[in-house]
């Protein structure tokens, strides 16, 4: 997850066609590989929010963003909220679930 993953590489890792890997993944997991892999990324992004100090773009970085633009915009589309809002609330014990 903290490395970028091109669809193609993925299907051939897997000696399926893109079509195919696509289509059983979506069945088995009920999710798309994209938003899949996203989900992962921002709940690793928030256990370290949580649980570290590192700053916010580092942890964009970290957790397999191309920018803190991009992490930022994810973070508040699926939260509602900012990563360091999430940071604050969650030192209160008021954490937002994904």
């Amino acid at each position: 997850y903290q490395q970028p993953l091109q669809l193609d590489d993925v299907s051939r890792a897997c000696g399926l066609s893109k079509f195919h890997f696509l289509r059983s993944f979506k069945q088995y997991m009920r999710q798309s590989p994209y938003q899949y892999l996203l989900q992962l990324r921002l709940s690793q992004s928030c256990h370290l929010l949580h649980h570290t100090a590192e700053p916010v773009s580092s942890i964009a970085w970290q957790c397999g963003f191309e920018s803190e633009v991009s992490f930022a915009r994810a973070f508040r589309r699926k939260l509602g909220l900012s990563a360091t809002q999430y940071r604050q609330l969650s030192k209160n014990g008021k954490v937002p679930q994904l």
